[in-house]
């Protein structure tokens, strides 16, 4: 259990003592689970007039002044006294305005580092909790190969994939194919050309343009069928040749994110949604909502979206968000919990199908939308965006020529899905892309270089000799669970490498000399901090032996 928790739990106890005892108002609440008040380890390397160092702060007073009949001295001093009963408080100093420093006992430092040792690579982990979690990403037109955009968004998925299943969930990964009714018909007029130079003499198939996706979707269309598609007359042989092509892409994309270790268990295709009992079903639960236009239908979202968006056009097709909301109400069958990881362009429909599936009943906490915000290309100091629709469009097949995957992987993940990321040219052509990925690589070497020069000095002891910059160390440690917890309650895996960034400046303040020659109450320390480290790595879908070789 975190200390930070356990100390998190204790001053809540502690309120609800103290409500009994009229000491604080009952109107005082704690809102949505999460504290009003905060715990942190002490900035400060000692008190002042004091050698203590191993405390946390706590600001429980300043937040109870309204809610309390008591001077905030007086209070400060009640929480006090029932504090230091606990076995893990050593002692309680109180600072200006009730300022609380808490300062734990060493033993809880030490336990810490023993849990983390004995739970190896289950360190944060959780038995099955029964929930179903379906997370739906990499989602795209399947009518060219991935792009850098498909890469981020696919990376986000899958490392909340492998989070949800190290806390216990039990996770399907989906991947939905939307071809698009112009874009389809546009790409299939270009690769049945194609098609069509492929069975002429040899002199005309040497004429044949240089290898290209759509020629090699039609090399692969021919492979499969021969000449059965020279002649698409028929409107049922069309949309067969068209469903050649997306299969095709579709085996391309999925192959291309094979590589980064990212495979789905459901392919989903909206082909399969666009059936007439389903579509006139929904229409027919969400007919409060819908009027006629122009003999279009229209979705009355309740100014809850910046206007109306259309269900039905005039010519009885169906709107994407007619489909997206069927597709959604259909995964909401299969899953307790969904989470779909979009591309920013999304957000115009996401107030629409929320205000729908609010108009259903169904609970807010079991849908999550997260966006990816676009990528920019940085060339000669300019920003330029990236898009499947200009020149400055990377591949990723392109990418991994120049990087490494793991490192691909960290640079993607390590800001917030919503931020834009930017990549530089100039890296990108001298091989480095991503500098954290770096400073990680090194710090992770020196833990392992120490600890393989102190394994003759073995030593689980039960004391520690502790500093300010150990004591924040281990207990950014003991942080690492409720780290995991925060990647999905916010549904980004920015917190994790956030952690990882900061628990290697941690690392490198505790151990700034390369040579090292007593190790011996150090081991213990050196082996939880690699285990968090493999942990880490592992639900990043990142080699260490690999960073090792490097």
């Amino acid at each position: 259990m975190l200390i930070v928790h356990k100390l998190n739990k204790l001053i809540k106890n502690i309120i609800s003592e103290l409500k009994t005892e009229n000491k604080v108002f009952s109107s005082f609440e704690f809102a949505n689970g999460e504290h009003k008040f905060s715990l942190m380890v002490s900035r400060k390397e000692k008190l002042e007039n004091s050698n203590v160092i191993n405390h946390i702060e706590s600001d429980i007073v300043f937040k109870l002044k309204k809610f309390s009949p008591l001077p905030y001295v007086q209070l400060a001093e009640e929480i006090k006294a029932k504090l230091i009963k606990s076995s893990m408080v050593k002692d309680v100093l109180l600072g200006r305005y009730g300022l609380i420093n808490i300062i734990l006992n060493e033993k809880e430092f030490v336990s810490v580092v023993n849990e983390i040792i004995k739970s190896g690579a289950k360190y944060g982990w959780v038995k099955n909790n029964g929930l179903k979690i379906n997370i739906e990403y990499a989602s795209a037109l399947p009518l060219n190969s991935l792009t850098v955009h498909n890469l981020r968004n696919a990376l986000v998925g899958e490392c909340l994939a492998k989070v949800c299943e190290f806390l216990g969930y039990q996770v399907t990964r989906e991947y939905l194919v939307y071809e698009g009714y112009k874009k389809i018909n546009e790409i299939s007029k270009i690769v049945h050309e194609k098609y069509l130079n492929l069975f002429n003499d040899k002199t005309q198939q040497d004429k044949v343009c240089e290898s290209d996706e759509f020629l090699e979707a039609a090399k692969w269309i021919k492979s499969q069928n021969d000449n059965f598609f020279i002649n698409l007359d028929e409107n049922e042989k069309l949309n067969k040749f068209n469903s050649s092509i997306v299969e095709y892409f579709v085996i391309q994309a999925r192959n291309q994110l094979n590589n980064f270790g990212i495979l789905f268990d459901i392919v989903s295709d909206f082909k399969n949604i666009l059936v007439r009992k389903k579509v006139e079903h929904t229409l027919e639960i969400l007919s409060p909502l819908i009027y006629d236009n122009d003999s279009n239908l229209f979705l009355n979202t309740n100014e809850e979206d910046s206007k109306d968006r259309i269900l039905v056009h005039k010519s009885g097709r169906n709107s994407y968000l007619l489909l997206d909301i069927i597709y959604h109400l259909e995964k909401l069958k299969r899953a307790d919990k969904i989470i779909d990881i979009l591309d920013s362009d999304h957000i115009q429909y996401s107030n629409a199908l929320l205000s729908v599936l609010r108009f259903l009943n169904v609970s807010e906490d079991r849908v999550d939308l997260a966006f990816c915000e676009k990528i920019q290309l940085k060339e000669n100091q300019c920003l330029k965006s990236i898009s499947k629709f200009n020149q400055n469009n990377i591949f990723i097949d392109e990418l991994v020529k120049n990087i490494s995957i793991d490192e691909l992987k960290f640079f993607f993940l390590e800001k917030r899905a919503e931020q834009q990321i930017s990549i530089d040219k100039i890296n990108l052509e001298n091989n480095k892309l991503c500098h954290s990925f770096n400073f990680i690589s090194k710090t992770y070497n020196k833990v392992c270089k120490l600890l393989d020069g102190s394994k003759n000095n073995k030593c689980y002891s039960n004391k520690m000799s502790l500093n300010s910059n150990l004591s924040h160390l281990i207990l950014r440690l003991d942080y690492f669970p409720y780290v995991l917890r925060k990647v999905i309650s916010k549904v980004n895996p920015f917190y994790l490498t956030k952690y990882l960034k900061d628990l290697c400046i941690l690392v490198n303040k505790n151990f700034k000399d390369k040579v090292k020659r007593n190790y011996k109450n150090f081991y213990p320390i050196l082996e939880s901090i690699k285990n968090v480290f493999d942990n880490g790595f592992k639900l990043l879908d990142i080699n260490s032996d690999k960073i090792k070789q490097g």
